[in-house]
């Protein structure tokens, strides 16, 4: 498992469910079979990139009751963001992360 999911359910699981999968295509199954009210996807995954997660799922309409966040280690420019958010980007978090970044995301206090 990668490091960012095991420190992200770490933090995640003392807020309530967590659900995780392993890269974008599972995460697509995932959203096909249920709603979420918060994905947070790395930007950076070996199926498909965090922001090819974003696209699809925008144009299948799960991000319209969805929050979706990028976590990443590459730096995106405040301009990159903004073009981001036209498609359903709530928000991007740049590692290391700490845990209230997290836990903020969550509980909507990031928006």
């Amino acid at each position: 498992m990668a490091t960012t999911r095991v420190v992200l359910k770490t933090f995640l699981k003392q807020l309530g469910q967590v659900l995780e999968a392993s890269g974008g295509i599972p995460a697509l199954h995932l959203c096909a079979e249920q709603k979420f009210d918060v994905i947070i996807s790395d930007l950076n995954m070996k199926d498909m990139s965090g922001l090819s997660l974003l696209q699809r799922l925008n144009d299948q309409g799960v991000l319209e009751q969805t929050r979706f966040y990028l976590v990443s280690t590459d730096p995106l420019s405040p301009e990159d963001i903004a073009e981001l958010k036209n498609i359903g980007l709530s928000g991007y978090v740049r590692k290391p992360f700490v845990k209230e970044d997290i836990i903020g995301i969550v509980r909507g206090e990031n928006d």
